[in-house]
């Protein structure tokens, strides 16, 4: 845990349970607890991934979206 008390996810179950995460992940961004990085979208990845920012420690985690069949997907910092 950190003081975002986000934990590290290496891959969803299933499509639902990402889906519950990002309405969560909204919720999160909506009371201010972390933004949503834009500056990372100009990367144009084959993957869909979208960066979080804590707002009490700065701390950058990246969201990847599942590719069934391929990769179930991850919640992780970007430092790992």
């Amino acid at each position: 845990m950190n003081s975002c008390n986000w934990e590290k996810i290496h891959g969803f179950v299933s499509l639902g349970e990402y889906e519950r995460f990002v309405v969560w992940l909204k919720q999160q961004t909506a009371k201010e607890i972390c933004t949503e990085l834009s500056e990372y979208d100009n990367l144009k990845l084959p993957i869909a991934e979208r960066y979080f920012k804590c707002s009490k420690t700065g701390e950058i985690w990246v969201l990847i979206e599942p590719d069934p069949g391929y990769s179930t997907g991850s919640w992780l910092p970007l430092s790992d």
